[in-house]
């Protein structure tokens, strides 16, 4: 015959439903903890992807668009926006003898396309087509002097929206680059946080303006063709 539980007497099940409760409660807060502990790392890595620059051949390890032997004894990078007036004017003069010099093996030229006149822009067009340059870096790494060539030729003015994307694909599908992958890159803007930090970088690196040419990490004053020849021809 069961005997009533005299009163404040806890039982055998009143002790296993509080363990119950216990463990149930602990095993709750692992998981958030574990929940959180993933969110955290998930979101680190997001955040160093965004600032990552594309795996490929011609992308340097400082995630500049390299033209010419690595082991080239000078380096000249160049610092361009692609809505700066003065960046279309130095392409035109210069930018066949800085081709000529990569291909020649006497120097690897290293472009770092930056965006400093969002301001003049409705759509931050100096982003998005340096996001752009990265793609086609990315996925038709052979045709990327030709289409930079195009950006500038096709140069809107300052003040307005810009090129479109489909404008500036449509300028690499003339140079020979045209994939979906390509397409995606350059409507999801990827790299445009890449740009930003590039552009933080050079900033504090001592870069002033656009175009800037650096020789081996030291501002070359004449970029004109015989200049730039004549600094790297006394750099050797």
């Amino acid at each position: 015959m069961n005997q009533r539980p005299k009163p404040g007497f806890v039982t055998q099940q009143q002790l296993n439903d509080k363990r119950r409760g216990f463990l149930i409660r602990a095993a709750l807060t692992a998981l958030v903890v574990v929940i959180g502990i993933v969110i955290v790392v998930v979101v680190i890595n997001q955040r160093s992807g965004e600032d990552t620059p594309p795996v490929t051949d011609n992308v340097s390890t400082e995630g500049g668009i390299a033209f010419g032997p690595d082991d080239a004894a000078v380096t000249l990078s160049v610092y361009e926006d692609f809505q700066c007036p003065a960046c279309q004017q130095f392409e035109t003069l210069s930018g066949e003898t800085l081709r000529d010099l990569a291909d020649s093996g006497e120097a690897r030229v290293v472009y770092h396309p930056i965006a400093i006149l969002d301001r003049v822009s409705t759509t931050r067009y100096s982003t998005r087509a340096a996001s752009v340059a990265m793609c086609v870096a990315e996925y038709a790494e052979d045709s990327w002097l030709d289409w930079q060539a195009a950006m500038y030729q096709q140069q809107p003015s300052e003040g307005g929206a810009g090129l479109t994307n489909e404008q500036m694909l449509e300028l690499a599908a003339n140079a020979g680059a045209e994939s979906d992958e390509l397409t995606e890159c350059v409507n999801d803007v990827r790299y445009g946080d890449f740009v930003a930090s590039t552009t933080r970088q050079s900033s504090e690196a001592g870069v002033a303006g656009t175009p800037t040419v650096l020789l081996n990490g030291e501002p070359v004053e004449n970029i004109m063709p015989d200049g730039l020849r004549t600094a790297v021809q006394e750099a050797q």
